[in-house]
């Protein structure tokens, strides 16, 4: 894309083309590359702020000087290079920006003055925002500057070194750690957001954000730069009200090297996941006890955030200043909303003369992509924020949510409507602007209001075989043998498992030789007592009958399978030499012909089960999810249950469902759920495998996304409010 040029001449240069314009003295200038162009970076050392300027842009700036005026230093770019020279209009902006940000003098007598005034604007325009951002408001306690000087003098060369080797085996040794114990930390995470765990996980929050700000500290000033500013945010959005440091390393922003801007803005994250890997290493080490729960909050509380806000490049974090360095996109936010603007302004507007503040084709695209999927977080992020209070405190929830609707939606929207109104890049062109507006914003209500779009919703369950038996113990005994090995097929009445109970075998002997005793005597009162006959044959038939109970007993140590299938023992390696307790599961067998899958659906979803308004499902498997089953039919079970079809699907299970933790089972569930049984389609059950956990996708009619959002948000109330 060929560089849009602002115009030569401009109508107001007589304005600033008779003053003298130079930069402040004390103004620091370092050079940095981005995308092999040279730019150079003004810093102002005073307030740590920085303004960046391409080449051209500089070699007028750099001649600015005492005694000349701005005509004379635009003649001399002319002269020297009339194709960089930057134009009258573009000169005019670039001195206001200046002025704006403090950074020149000129021969004006108040400019003394207004050098203050300025100052006085900007802080006071810095503190309207800090009350306009009011759900996390920052406050500067302490400068760390010198001591982060002294530590860095001893701990740079070693960091920049040796450290970066420790950390790696550190990093990996606690990831091997985490995946070797993977089912325990899951089992530890289903308590993690319990009454008695707020406390210990809101300190944990503290002090690993307080490592995660030091790492960007010291990282910044081993590589030179400046950290002047320690404060804390107050995270409002939170309750109670959350309180986190912050370190302010935006020196680094004159950085020449990419990489020292790039180790800077991931030092925080760097430091924190290392604390996170010596949490974990130490964590398998310890027996149950507070101290374990406390490494496993820093474990998750380390990685959790990191990787939902800190690497995220939408939100102003870490992830936002990697991406902009990574790419070479300086002031990546403001110049995406500046190219959606130009596109505005030239696509639809068809304005004279505007000016494309990305430099080709490839620029273009990041920029106008970054800005479109920044806004529609920021709408996500409003409905999250608004969920997150309103499920806590309903009345704060709402007043939240009229406050944010004001602040992101009405003030943009009153924004836009005053650049319609009032902006002279407007004049003579306003009824146009505003006709083009007004068709387009119909056009996109028109969309969300009445386009039919696809609809569906997701649940989790487990695949489950539609013909299976449980195994029971009939009797208590030990696991001698394992005589059906688990998994392979059997037939109805096979022996599965050989049992042993030495009470069983005694009083087997016991009434054998009972009954000998009593048959002995019975044969000997039939020639001389026949009196005490009948007492006799009364014990001895007692006697039969208690040995046809122990024989029975006995019979029942070899565990059968109750019919033609597959057999599954439960906890298999671990059956032999077990007790058996009478009445405990010790598998099941089932046939491999038919599966159901077995879908929990939450409360808000179940509308459409009562509704009967599913299209069609297809449901697909972990660990196989590539591949998807249709269903042929669903049973709907219209009524509120709480025992999950199989504990895969709690959190004890390493599923998404929250269990009661006092189950010792896992089976639970906290909330009550509906339950659907969705018969697969036939011909595909060599694939399929009994036990299986994945999720269900219901199809509904089509319905456009306002409707589609709305519904969310009613579903919402309900939930938490039962609105």
């Amino acid at each position: 894309m060929a560089e849009e040029r602002s115009k030569l001449f401009s109508e107001s240069w007589h304005r600033v083309g008779g003053y003298s314009v130079q930069l402040r003295p004390e103004i620091e200038i370092h050079r940095q590359r981005y995308r092999g162009e040279l730019w150079h970076v003004l810093q102002d050392p005073y307030t740590n702020r920085f303004f960046r300027l391409r080449r051209g842009a500089y070699r007028f700036v750099a001649r600015l000087r005492a005694g000349v005026t701005v005509e004379q230093v635009w003649q001399e770019c002319l002269l020297q290079d009339a194709d960089e020279a930057p134009g009258q209009d573009e000169v005019i902006g670039l001195i206001g920006q200046l002025y704006q940000a403090n950074l020149i003098v000129s021969n004006l007598p108040p400019d003394s003055a207004q050098i203050f005034e300025r100052k006085r604007k900007r802080e006071e325009k810095e503190w309207k925002g800090r009350w306009q951002s009011f759900l996390c408001p920052k406050f500067t306690l302490a400068n760390p500057d010198p001591w982060l000087k002294a530590l860095a003098e001893k701990l740079g060369p070693w960091l920049v070194g040796a450290g970066g080797l420790i950390w790696l085996v550190v990093v990996l040794w606690g990831a091997r750690t985490a995946l070797g114990n993977w089912g325990d930390l899951m089992s530890s995470a289903a308590g993690l957001f319990e009454p008695g765990n707020w406390v210990p996980i809101l300190l944990v929050l503290v002090l690993t954000k307080a490592v995660h700000e030091f790492g960007h500290g010291l990282i910044c000033r081993c590589y030179g730069g400046q950290v002047p500013k320690f404060g804390v945010v107050l995270m409002f959005f939170t309750l109670p009200p959350i309180t986190l440091p912050f370190m302010d390393t935006t020196s680094s922003y004159g950085f020449s090297s990419k990489w020292r801007r790039l180790m800077v803005a991931g030092g925080g994250m760097i430091f924190e996941f290392f604390l996170a890997a010596l949490a974990c290493i130490v964590w398998a080490q310890l027996g149950d006890g507070m101290g374990k729960r406390m490494l496993h909050n820093i474990m998750v509380v380390s990685t959790v955030t990191t990787l939902l806000m800190n690497i995220n490049p939408l939100l102003k974090f870490d992830g936002y200043y990697i991406l902009s360095d990574w790419l070479d996109l300086p002031n990546l936010q403001s110049r995406a909303h500046a190219q959606l603007l130009y596109l505005y302004e030239s696509r639809l507007l068809k304005l004279p003369n505007t000016v494309n503040p990305a430099h080709g084709m490839r620029e273009a695209w990041w920029l106008a992509v970054y800005g479109v999927l920044a806004f529609l977080y920021k709408l996500v992020l409003i409905y999250a924020l608004i969920n997150l209070v309103a499920g806590s405190y309903f009345g704060f929830g709402y007043v939240l949510a009229a406050v944010l609707f004001i602040l992101w939606v009405v003030m943009p929207v009153g924004k836009g409507l005053g650049y319609l109104m009032n902006s002279p890049k407007l004049f003579r062109r306003r009824s146009r602007a505003m006709a083009m507006t007004g068709a387009v914003v119909a056009v996109f209500l028109g969309l969300i209001m009445l386009l039919p779009l696809p609809r569906s919703f997701k649940a989790s369950g487990v695949l489950l075989a539609a013909e299976r038996d449980d195994v029971f113990g009939g009797v208590d005994g030990y696991v001698v043998e394992m005589v059906a090995a688990s998994g392979t097929e059997v037939k109805k009445g096979q022996v599965l498992l050989r049992l042993s109970n030495r009470e069983i075998g005694e009083r087997v002997l016991e009434r054998e030789a009972e009954i000998r005793r009593l048959t002995v005597q019975r044969d000997l009162l039939q020639s001389q007592d026949f009196f005490r006959l009948p007492a006799v044959q009364q014990s001895l038939s007692a006697s039969r009958q208690a040995l046809e109970y122990w024989e029975k007993q006995g019979e029942a140590l070899l565990v059968r399978a109750p019919r033609d299938g597959i057999w599954v023992a439960d906890e298999s390696d671990h059956l032999g030499g077990r007790l058996l307790i009478r009445g405990m599961r010790m598998g099941e067998v089932f046939c491999p012909e038919r599966y159901v899958f077995h879908a929990v659906i939450p409360q808000e979803e179940a509308s459409h089960l009562f509704n009967q308004r599913i299209v069609s499902g297809e449901v697909r498997l972990k660990g196989n999810a590539e591949l998807g089953w249709k269903v042929e039919r669903f049973r709907f079970i219209p009524a509120e249950q709480e025992k999950l079809p199989s504990a895969a699907l709690g959190w004890k299970g390493g599923g998404e469902l929250e269990v009661d933790p006092q189950d010792p089972e896992g089976l639970k569930a906290k909330r009550s759920f509906y339950s659907v049984q969705a018969e697969l389609e036939r011909g595909s059950e060599g694939m399929l495998r009994h036990r299986r956990s994945g999720y269900i996708k219901f199809d509904l009619p089509w319905e456009p996304v306002f409707w589609q959002v709305l519904r969310g948000f009613r579903q919402m109330l309900q939930q938490k409010h039962s609105i």
